[in-house]
Formats: C-alpha cells, structure tokens, sequence
C-alpha cells in the first residue's frame, strides 16, 4: 500500500519541475532544459493533486479515515491565478482545439469529494474573517465539515464566539490565548456532551493543539488529553516530534472522560521540514537534500520544500501510511497555502 501510495504522489509534479536544473538551492524550476519553451509550473494544482492523492489512498485503505483541510481554502476553488495559466497555455496550442476555460471561483469537485472537512484558522475572535459567510455557505453545500481555529485573548469572549459558530454550522476551536495553542488549560469545552463521535459532523466542539514540546512527558501529556470532553481532537502523532503514539494510546483518547467516543486526528504538514523531526538526518542543510529550500525565519528549524519532488513525497507516503496504521480516525492536512507565494513569485499578466 505505502507504495501504491508514493506512486501515486509522483503524479503531481507541476509541468517543468520534476526534474529541475541545478540553479541553487531554493530555485523554482522554469525550464525544463536550456532549449525549452518557458513553463510556469501549476504550483497549485501540484499541492492539489498531492492531497487528491492522500485522499484517493485513504479511502481504498479505510473509507471512514477523515481528510481535513487546514486552510488551503484556494485549493477548493478555481483560482485567478489558474484561470490566466490556463488562456496563456491555449494560446499555444497549435491544433485549433478552444477548450472552455472554467471561471475562477468555479469548486474544483475532484478535490472536494476526497477531503471531508475545512478548518478555517480566525474566524471569530478576529477583525476580519478568514471566509465570508458565503463562503461558508458554499462549503458546507459541497458536503464539507466546517471547523474553526480562533484564540480569543481572553476567557469572556469564548461563550459569544462559540454561540456566533454554531449559529453558521461551523463546529469551533476556541481558547483564551494570543496564538497557537500549546497550553491545553487554556482551551475551554464548550457545550460537553454524552453523545458518541463517529463523524466530523457530529461534533459540536474541537480541540486543536499545535504543540506538546511543554509537557513534561508523553505519559503527562496523554494523561491531559484523556480527561477532556473534546468531541473532535487534531494533535501531533508524534510527543516532542520524534517518540510517535502507540496504536494502545491513540484508542484511549478515542474516548471521553465521561466515556462516549470520539475523533481523534492527527496533524501533517505536507509542504515543510522540521529539524524536529523523526525524518531529518544530521547532514541535511540547504539545498542538500535537493529540495530542500529556505528556512523560515519566524519559526526556527522549519524550511520550504519542493513538495512535488519524489524524494519529498516518499516521506510523505510513509508518514501518512503510518498514521493509518496507528489507528488515528483521520488527518488535518497543514501548509496548504504556501503555493500563494510561489505564484507570486512568478507572475502572469
């Protein structure tokens, strides 16, 4: 399975990056050889077709594995982006074919029916929303499970923030902090109930938790977790990055204090590297492995990724593979915006 999966992750390659030119570390590849037309690789589609991928194989190996999305809200819609891509590649097209080109905003379904829920990160305790409501509503017609990541500063506003959520159908993460949760006492369970958690929307609260480098172990950190009421809970399959959860321990936080069942899914990145990592060796540095780009100056020992290369993707397969494996109920998918910067940085007009 694990390489019918990596298989399939080679696919989605932008056109004219799979095999880029030795231009440095960090450099997109344009041209796929000196003599080549120039090519703007669909940098987009590629991170989609990653997750299509993720998703085709989860539902062959486990059709009630849950796919969620963190963010990455242009995956779902046909961008501007795109559309411009599309015109500038029919224009070269030498046989006369005028394919219609779908206008932007159009749901890009494929993707759609092979993830099952969005989390959208400020929603509620920000100026101003990550989705428009009716942008939500959009979503949650096309079958997707709406989630909510927000820190609220203080304690006060989380009952309005948790009453104006449910209000638009979307089931909230709320805590009392300024920034990633790492600190499990400052989240608040709003509305517990004895209900069993089979599915993403039969949940009516949520707990994301960014981090467990602060607890002291992994059993103490375990032991925190089990004595929530969370409905729906996304943490690290590892504790501290490198010491993965045992299928035992994930089972046991299937479970409500009070005893019903719920979900528990586990947090990927699929577009960056961590030094933290059980997969880093010591004598990786820029550049080397191959598509390994810059680091990310405001969250030390995290680098950009050539997401599409083989090599890249090879961890990927293996690390999804084995969270299946520890019995998790499914995954959040992380760093599905990075394309935006990427069609930044090659634009068209």
């Amino acid at each position: 399975m694990l390489a019918a999966l990596t298989s399939v992750l080679l696919l989605s390659a932008p056109v004219g990056a799979q095999q880029p030119p030795p231009r440095g570390p960090g450099a997109d590849p344009l041209r796929t050889s000196p003599a080549a037309p120039l090519e703007v690789p669909d940098y987009r589609n590629a991170l989609r077709q990653t997750v299509t991928a993720l998703g085709t194989f989860a539902r062959n190996k486990n059709p009630y594995f849950s796919i969620v999305s963190r963010s990455g809200l242009g995956l779902i819609v046909k961008g501007e982006y795109e559309v411009k891509l599309e015109e500038l590649k029919r224009l070269r097209t030498t046989d006369g074919l005028q394919v219609p080109v779908e206008p932007a905003g159009t749901v890009m379904r494929q993707y759609a029916k092979l993830i099952d829920g969005v989390i959208l990160d400020g929603q509620f305790c920000v100026e101003i929303p990550t989705a428009s409501a009716a942008f939500v509503q959009m979503l949650r017609e096309t079958g997707l499970t709406v989630l909510s990541a927000d820190h609220c500063s203080t304690p006060q506003t989380l009952p309005d923030a948790y009453r104006t959520a449910r209000r638009q159908g979307i089931i909230p993460h709320l805590d009392a902090g300024r920034g990633p949760l790492k600190d499990l006492s400052m989240a608040a369970v709003i509305n517990e109930n004895a209900d069993n958690v089979v599915t993403l929307a039969d949940g009516r609260n949520f707990l994301l938790l960014d981090s467990n480098s602060g607890a002291p172990s992994k059993k103490h950190w375990l032991d925190q977790l089990q004595a929530t009421n969370f409905d729906i809970i996304a943490i690290d399959p590892f504790y501290r990055d490198v010491e993965p959860l045992t299928p035992a321990e994930v089972r046991a936080l299937k479970f409500k204090k009070l005893g019903a069942r719920r979900l528990v899914l586990a947090r990927m990145d699929i577009t960056h590297a961590f030094d933290t990592k059980y997969y880093w060796k010591s004598d990786w540095k820029v550049g080397e492995p191959r598509w390994l780009e810059l680091p990310i100056l405001s969250q030390p020992g995290a680098f950009e990724v050539q997401y599409w290369n083989p090599e890249w993707q090879a961890i990927l397969g293996k690390t999804f593979a084995g969270i299946m494996d520890l019995g998790f109920d499914g995954v959040v998918l992380e760093g599905l915006d990075v394309y935006r910067a990427r069609e930044a940085a090659a634009p068209i007009k």
